[in-house]
């Protein structure tokens, strides 16, 4: 019997909380490090980067921006500012001088008058998640978001995701409409699916 999305939710969700301060820091290191290496940057010219909820324990991705900003010049960088009108995800450019605001979700996201980016630009996609299952189906905090925001990316778009943790040997439920991630890269590995 396949457990529902909010089970393997709320287990992924306890999984993440039960890492210690000092775990979260050393394992997103080594899995920022990762995709540092695994990447063939070269391949790609608009690259989006979620930023990181220190409180959710998500991994943090300001390493990851200081590297593409830095060895990467090629690369346009974006990232997420909630639309809370429209109920979506924006994409805003985003570097080293861009101003941010906290959100209500408690995320960093660019002010509202940074530079907008139509998702049909980006061709690679970092993706957060709770977890993954064997197949690259995501699970996510179950707002849908970052769902509706992939619908309106090209179909050719790399979907990385990173996590802490390997994939669920658990099947996530899943729709026709959902897509799935084509890499993870977590501490001990990088699985394409």
């Amino acid at each position: 019997m396949m457990l529902s999305k909010k089970i393997l939710r709320q287990q992924a969700l306890q999984q993440r909380q039960n890492l210690t301060a000092s775990q979260v820091e050393t394992l997103g290191v080594q899995i920022i490090q990762r995709v540092i290496e695994e990447i063939d940057w070269k391949k790609f010219t608009c690259v989006h980067v979620y930023l990181s909820c220190e409180k959710r324990k998500e991994i943090n991705t300001w390493p990851l921006l200081d590297y593409l900003w830095s060895a990467q010049k090629h690369i346009t960088t974006v990232t997420n500012r909630m639309n809370i009108v429209a109920k979506q995800i924006d994409c805003h450019k985003i570097n080293g001088k861009t101003v941010l605001e906290k959100s209500a979700f408690e995320i960093f996201e660019p002010v509202e008058n940074t530079e907008k980016i139509n998702p049909q630009q980006i061709d690679l996609m970092i993706l957060p998640l709770l977890a993954c299952d064997e197949q690259g189906f995501r699970l996510g905090y179950g707002k849908g978001y970052y769902d509706q925001l992939l619908a309106g990316c090209a179909a050719s778009m790399q979907r990385i995701g990173i996590n802490y943790f390997l994939p669920l040997a658990e099947k996530i439920p899943h729709e026709a409409h959902d897509l799935p991630i084509h890499q993870l890269i977590s501490p001990e590995a990088c699985l394409k699916f």
